[in-house]
């Protein structure tokens, strides 16, 4: 199987369709790699969904392909939320009846069960979780993503069209009157709730797929200067430590790793920040240059390059940061910054 490949981990040949139609016309950068179901990997395990929770569940699914097949995965769960019955059949949506998958028997028990309930009270959402799992190269700890998408609407008293599949047709979306199974394919993915999850699951598998943090190795051959040493460490950290602690995170926060005459930082997630690196030398004043690549939680990457100049002043230390960063993405821009005063103690 092709590097480029993304696994979707379903053997529902329906769902199977439904997902690569919605990737497909999303952008997602689908067109650059293939998709594959679970019928290409007969070896795959079936997942039990033990989780209290959409999201659970589909993390759970997500990650046991992308382990078994060393490809990155996504999977969802979906299900149909009731109000007359107090949210259920939920994440049981699928063996509400008591086997798997048996749609026909799930959705005659749940019309058996709100027959006596008045119309006024036939409110119900289809809710979706969608989640993305990227293993590593190294077997270290995969990337993980998970979005959730709702849509509300009415159930109705009987079954209405061939499309679709599991409660399609007995569920009439707000501001409509065709159930999603009278929809065409196109309209129902316009506003179903796996349509809206994996459109915005959709950047993060481009991202993940082909992750910004590639950016950083230019930057890094073209940092100057020799190695690192004890007083440029103290000065770096500082300056991270400030720049990139959580709000409410209190001690260190950034992971360093020295490879030869370079300083590796990995940045915390939170602040805006999904992912992040960055790497030092020490600069031929005594202070250091250094090269960081942000993955921003909305998907831009920014990245930049920045020399840390250490200052004395009355009190304590500090140092004086020049920053000259680009940003890629919708909001493309570049720019110089000027940091002053950052204190070292």
């Amino acid at each position: 199987m092709a590097d480029d490949t993304l696994v979707l981990a379903t053997r529902n040949a329906a769902k199977l369709r439904e997902l690569a139609r919605i990737l497909t016309a999303e952008g997602s950068g689908s067109a650059q790699f293939a998709l594959a179901g679970l019928d290409v990997f007969p070896g795959a395990p079936e997942v039990p969904e033990t989780g209290a929770t959409f999201e659970e569940n589909a993390l759970l699914k997500a990650r046991a392909i992308a382990a078994y097949a060393q490809l990155p995965a996504v999977a969802d769960d979906s299900g149909l939320c009731v109000d007359a019955l107090s949210g259920m059949p939920g994440v049981l949506s699928a063996r509400w009846a008591g086997g798997h998958g048996d749609d026909q028997a799930n959705l005659d028990l749940v019309l058996a069960q709100v027959a006596d309930v008045p119309q006024a009270r036939l409110g119900a959402r289809f809710v979706c979780a969608a989640a993305l799992v990227v293993p590593t190269p190294d077997g270290g700890t995969p990337r993980e993503w998970v979005v959730t998408r709702q849509v509300e609407g009415r159930l109705t008293r009987v079954p209405r069209g061939t499309g679709g599949f599991g409660y399609d047709p007995i569920f009439v979306p707000d501001g409509f009157e065709q159930t999603t199974a009278e929809m065409s394919a196109e309209a129902k993915d316009a506003i179903s709730h796996r349509g809206r999850a994996f459109r915005a699951l959709a950047p993060f598998i481009a991202e993940g797929l082909r992750p910004g943090l590639d950016r950083l190795g230019p930057l890094v051959q073209a940092l100057p200067g020799g190695p690192i040493r004890s007083r440029e460490v103290s000065v770096l950290f500082s300056y991270n430590e400030r720049r990139f602690r959580p709000e409410g995170e209190t001690g260190p926060v950034v992971t360093y790793r020295q490879d030869g005459d370079l300083l590796w930082a990995e940045i915390p997630v939170g602040g805006g920040v999904r992912r992040g690196s960055l790497a030092g030398r020490c600069a031929s004043d005594g202070a250091i240059d250094f090269a960081y690549c942000l993955v921003l939680d909305d998907g831009e990457v920014v990245s930049g390059r920045c020399h840390a100049a250490p200052m004395r002043r009355r009190g304590g230390g500090g140092i004086r940061v020049r920053e000259e960063w680009e940003r890629y993405g919708p909001n493309a821009a570049t720019g110089v910054s000027y940091l002053e005063e950052v204190d070292v103690s």
